[in-house]
């Protein structure tokens, strides 16, 4: 039973590999978004002592409050050097592992996301990944499970529980940017069954966590499918839907992404227009909570984007 499935999941891989390559495109967006909305929802879980907590805190809420993409581009390497530095003192610290996994992750998938950028990226998310798996082995039940087999490793997941959210959380977050910034390896595809079963986990113990930022992952991962390879419109309008509820109207994102990927794939021209000009106008509505400034902003402009170019889609 175990060598048939492994056998299935390996021959659908290989049926969808150029969907996840459109996958990888814009799966960046919304894993950088849910981390944000992580931050936001919990950011003194993320450091890495109690003299810190204030600190982290602060640096966090600026980054998610900033419009300027690009003084966040600029200021986040700098994070990342001290995070280094703390971690090559404390090296097994769960706070600090969590911290620099999401750094990583969070500055891979803003801002190394052209073609140009893959080689550098893989190395920054398989940086990141390593994080995550150093965090999740100080659960004796993981031992061995990220090297071993599909059925041990979802048998492992099956023993966390909700306060392990974060940590497999942000260890997916970065294990699937690794694979999705190296396509053609089919090496690191085979992995992508481990991720999605550990985002399927993420989804059953807390679904609302970050901003339900998972929902918004299967909402594209069922629309981009190969028709007869596992596209279900009905699961991905599920999950978009669930996801824009638990987002709320301050932060805009969700509806983005909701335009690009459901609506253009049932061809629903008229809804698209409606929403993505509705996100454009939104700024003074909203322009009260500045937590999710950067959100919005990269919403905004998204929109922006897919309205000039709606000949692509429809």
């Amino acid at each position: 039973m175990i060598n048939r499935k492994n056998k299935f999941l390996h021959e659908e891989l290989n049926e969808i590999v150029e969907s996840y390559r459109g996958f990888r495109g814009m799966i960046k967006w919304v894993l950088l978004i849910a981390l944000i909305m992580m931050v936001n929802s919990g950011c003194r879980s993320l450091s890495p002592s109690a003299m810190m907590d204030d600190y982290f805190e602060r640096v966090m809420a600026s980054i998610a409050s900033q419009e300027d993409a690009e003084l966040v581009r600029q200021g986040i390497p700098t994070l990342i050097l001290f995070l280094d530095a703390s971690l090559a003192g404390s090296p097994d610290d769960p706070k600090l592992l969590l911290t620099t996994a999401t750094a990583y992750t969070t500055y891979a998938q803003a801002f190394l996301n052209s073609e140009d950028d893959m080689k550098r990226a893989a190395v920054l998310y398989g940086r990141a990944r390593q994080y995550g798996f150093r965090l999740l082995r100080q659960r004796k039940f993981f031992a061995g499970t990220f090297t071993g087999s599909l059925d041990d490793f979802e048998k492992a997941l099956m023993q966390c529980k909700k306060m392990d959210v974060p940590d497999l959380y942000v260890t997916g977050n970065a294990w699937l940017g690794w694979i999705l910034s190296q396509p053609d390896s089919m090496e690191a595809l085979d992995e992508l069954p481990k991720v999605m079963a550990m985002m399927q986990r993420v989804l059953v113990l807390d679904n609302e966590y970050a901003d339900g930022g998972v929902h918004l992952m299967y909402g594209i991962y069922y629309a981009i499918r190969p028709p007869g390879a596992g596209r279900d419109l009905k699961k991905s309008r599920k999950h978009f839907r669930r996801a824009m509820t638990l987002a709320g109207n301050d932060n805009q994102f969700s509806r983005v992404i909701y335009a690009e990927f459901y609506l253009t794939a049932v061809g629903d021209e008229k809804l698209f227009d409606q929403v993505l000009n509705d996100v454009i106008n939104s700024r003074e509505a909203i322009k009260k909570n500045r937590s999710n400034a950067l959100i919005n902003a990269i919403a905004r402009e998204r929109a922006g984007k897919l309205l000039d170019n709606r000949e692509d889609y429809f």
